[in-house]
């Protein structure tokens, strides 16, 4: 079967009553009358893929320019954190014995970094208690409603760094 979208109009071609003429003009194709009235326009393939690779290369490219943020994931920019507190020193080390295994020192590890995200203490405590993807959910057994405020503190101490 023949594809009537890739035929050429030859303008000396004579022209017979009723005929249906298509004009290829690359990322288009016309459809004319017998007397060389447009009918409409219809997208060819060659429109149809250009459509789809600019929308390719658009998505990866903004998927590459955020993977290319500059999120800490080692050493705090500024110092080493001084714990002040006890309330901190308490969290370094329930931090230290519960997540520095896949989140080491807040930088990212197995997990992600912990240091370089602007999230609020509720939704630290909601995704420590109820886990999320890979991270596991710690119960009030494993880690206290106390223990999980010290381990959050912080976190937030981590992140002002």
């Amino acid at each position: 079967m023949e594809d009537n979208s890739e035929i050429k109009m030859n303008p000396k071609t004579p022209r017979r009553q009723g005929e249906i003429r298509t004009q290829d003009l690359g990322l288009r194709t016309e459809i004319k009358n017998s007397h060389g009235v447009c009918l409409g326009v219809l997208a060819s393939w060659r429109s149809i893929y250009l459509r789809h690779a600019v929308f390719g290369i658009v998505a990866i490219s903004i998927v590459v320019a955020a993977g290319c943020g500059a999120a800490r994931r080692d050493e705090p920019f500024t110092k080493p954190l001084a714990v002040t507190d006890a309330k901190m020193a308490a969290g370094q080390k329930l931090f230290a014995a519960n997540c520095d295994e896949c989140h080491a020192g807040g930088a990212g590890g197995e997990g992600p970094a912990l240091n370089d995200k602007a999230l609020p203490a509720g939704f630290i405590k909601f995704q420590v208690r109820n886990g999320l993807g890979a991270m596991p959910a710690f119960s009030k057994d494993d880690l206290s409603d106390a223990d999980l405020d010290a381990v959050v503190y912080y976190v937030l101490a981590l992140r002002k760094l």
